[in-house]
């Protein structure tokens, strides 16, 4: 059965954790019993509809409970359903509630895991009800859970994965209700602290589950939770660095053990992906394989090994060759990880390595601190600078990916609400130039030609923008090897040149009325055009408000937003001084056209100075750069100092240059990686196009990348 010279069948750091032979005969059986489970599913599946082949489908593949019309909206996928006879089972009083989860018992110890698909929003009060509550497992045993594992972070590849159930700010908390149609209580959830465990590439967060309402005749009413996120591998591929992934292993494992007091017999532990199948069943898998030849140092048996769960969840280690096999070729060495005299446990990251080396997170101000601030005389300046503090702190403190990741989650979440701005907008627009060009020709109102001229270029931007932005995305990289942003920037600067020099003729030609009128008659009062405008100054109002909650998540929105702001004064003033001139003085009508044109030529140039600056490379707020300098200086501990940090506009977003300082005898290797990957981290960053970093071994040299004059 065996064949120890097949170059793909097994990745290397996996042949190095035990002989050739004995792992490829274990990944022969794996294979087969997937291969024979999924057929046995399949028949079950298909024996559900034809009664006459039910006797072929073994009751252990059963997937009745989940696969029920009541329960089916409860899967987060609907061809993942947990076997029935070791599903998870929550009773409350005489009533059930269903959870797509099932036990599964590692068969080299003692270990249990609930394998968990991410729940979904009104799920998760299910699952977090077995951490509030004793669980009794398929043997029988009652279990106190006190560690969640999540493989998955909540979106990737603009999908959604996984559904957050705890707040993202230290202190805070939020409630849980129940799903519909169960008598269960409403569960609040703290997050107490959270740190990333960096030789992990884990975010340690500490939650606090408490019954909402009190309910007595539960055994606990509290209880701390320990969730580990790791944010190393990505959906149908495979962990960034395997290890990485080794020591998350045995950092659950650390963490688990030290929540029961480091107690030989360990609390069960959920662990989830999406689907709660490939990437946790890998997980298990790897896991029991671990502690198997940590603990019994003997041969193992291949029968009784490494194939934990494939009875107890369906697809539980997913497709073998794509989960473990592809892009796993690096080889670690198996003393550096596991053998027979290595301690696992002694070998994982430490717990109190956290991304807090300056302990910032003692400056947080709670909420009862900053009620007391705000007693005080001048009180309010204070509590508010201590809000910006405590903000600045979250965000330092935050890994580089969940940044990442939060700005990623808020453009998913307002893409369509920012789509709909975009294209109401547009269409508004054409619609209100239409009426403000009749009301302007058919009453001969300079005040309200200036609003129908404006009401013309609000066309021409919405165009510009849409135009711009798909251009940026499409140029030759070849002609344009910086990219497409500063198109943007400039096409601004050319749209408000033009606008300010039509506003200029409007100025002229109500300055030469105001000159050459003979007589002080009135204009002519013309109704229908006062209306248009009036309906184009409703339609604006409806335009600001919507945009105005938006205007944070697009640069586009953002513009429109203060389009619509200055078209609600332009039009509200112009049909002041329109109507004015009909029933008041002759002379209103060409002043507010006058006035009108100003303030759009005054408005229009402070936008191009603005522009102006973005090109001529405007220094990133002060808030960003602290933000560059802290994640730079905490990155590696060969980093001993940073000489120079710059951050800068190329267009609307940043280019950021940072001068690391290494020990001089650092391998040059070593020197690349960390400040490729330095580099790697900040790019993706919100806002930053591109970053340099550049090592030296010393400080006292002349300032470089100056050219001298």
């Amino acid at each position: 059965m065996s064949n120890p010279t097949r170059p793909r069948s097994i990745p290397k750091w996996l042949l190095a954790a035990r002989s050739a032979n004995y792992i490829e005969d274990a990944w022969d059986i794996l294979r087969y019993r997937e291969a024979k489970r999924k057929q046995l599913v399949a028949t079950h599946t298909n024996a559900r509809k034809n009664d006459a082949k039910s006797s072929e489908a073994p009751a252990v593949f059963s997937v009745a409970v989940g696969s029920s019309r009541r329960n089916m909206g409860f899967n987060r996928y609907v061809d993942i359903l947990p076997y029935d006879h070791t599903r998870v089972i929550l009773k409350l009083k005489e009533q059930e509630r269903y959870l797509n989860a099932n036990w599964i018992r590692e068969r080299a110890g003692s270990k249990w895991w609930v394998a968990t698909q991410a729940p979904l929003p009104h799920t998760a009060n299910a699952l977090l009800s077995l951490i509030a509550n004793p669980v009794v497992n398929d043997k029988g045993q009652a279990q106190h859970i006190r560690t969640i594992v999540q493989l998955t972070v909540d979106v990737e590849h603009g999908r959604r994965k996984a559904n957050p159930y705890f707040p993202k700010v230290v202190g805070e908390s939020i409630i849980l209700p129940p799903e519909p149609g169960t008598d269960a209580h409403a569960l609040r959830v703290q997050l107490v602290n959270q740190t990333f465990v960096r030789e992990a590439t884990c975010v340690h967060s500490h939650i606090r589950i408490t019954t909402e309402d009190g309910d007595t005749t539960t055994e606990r009413t509290e209880v701390d939770v320990q969730h580990l996120l790791f944010r190393g591998w990505p959906d149908f591929g495979v962990p960034e660095q395997t290890s990485v992934l080794l020591k998350f292993i045995r950092y659950v494992d650390q963490v688990n053990r030290e929540a029961e007091g480091g107690i030989a017999a360990q609390s069960p532990i959920v662990i989830g992906c999406s689907a709660g199948v490939g990437r946790t069943g890998t997980f298990i898998a790897i896991s029991s394989l671990l502690e198997a030849h940590g603990a019994l140092r003997g041969e193992m048996s291949v029968e009784a090994r490494g194939d934990d769960g494939v009875a107890e969840r369906v697809s539980v280690l997913g497709d073998l060759p794509d989960e473990l096999h592809s892009g796993i070729a690096t080889p670690v060495p198996v003393k550096s990880h596991v053998s027979e005299t290595t301690d696992i446990e002694g070998s994982a990251p430490s717990l109190a390595k956290a991304e807090d080396p300056f302990m910032f997170v003692n400056g947080i101000k709670n909420p009862d601190e900053l009620a007391e601030m705000r007693k005080r005389h001048s009180g309010k300046k204070i509590e508010k600078y201590h809000r910006n503090q405590n903000e600045l702190i979250r965000v330092l403190l935050k890994p580089m990916e969940e940044l990442t990741q939060d700005a990623a989650d808020e453009t998913e979440a307002a893409r369509i609400p920012v789509k709909i701005a975009v294209y109401a907008s547009l269409v508004a627009n054409f619609v209100l130039c239409v009426l403000q060009l009749y009301a302007a020709i058919s009453s001969l109102s300079l005040s309200l030609l200036a609003t129908g001229i404006d009401s013309i270029f609000d066309i021409g931007s919405n165009i510009m923008l849409f135009v711009v932005n798909r251009k940026s995305s499409k140029l030759d990289v070849n002609k344009w090897p910086v990219g497409g942003s500063r198109l943007e920037t400039i096409g601004n600067i050319v749209y408000g040149s033009l606008m300010s020099s039509v506003n200029l003729v409007v100025i002229v030609e109500a300055l030469r009325t105001l000159v050459t009128h003979k007589n002080g008659e009135l204009n002519d009062f013309h109704i229908p055009s006062l209306i248009s405008v009036g309906a184009a100054l409703g339609i604006k109002f409806l335009l600001f408000l919507y945009c105005l909650s938006l205007r944070s998540k697009s640069s586009q929105v953002h513009v429109l937003w203060e389009d619509h702001r200055n078209d609600l004064f332009i039009n509200g003033f112009g049909l002041l001084m329109s109507a004015g001139g009909s029933r008041l003085r002759w002379w209103l009508d060409p002043m507010g056209a006058v006035i009108i044109a100003s303030g759009v030529i005054i408005a229009w140039s402070r936008t191009i100075w603005l522009q102006f600056e973005l090109l001529a490379g405007k220094s990133a707020p002060h808030d960003f750069l602290q933000l560059i300098i802290y994640k730079a200086m905490t990155f590696s501990e060969d980093i001993e100092r940073l000489d120079t940090v710059r951050a800068y506009h190329s267009g609307p977003d940043y280019f950021v240059e940072i001068d690391i300082v290494m020990p001089a005898d650092t391998p040059l290797w070593k020197a690349h990686d960390i400040s490729q990957q330095l580099q790697d981290k900040i790019e993706i960053l919100p806002r930053v196009e591109r970053a340099f970093v550049h090592v030296d071994h010393e400080t006292t040299h002349r300032p470089e990348h100056r050219k001298e004059q």
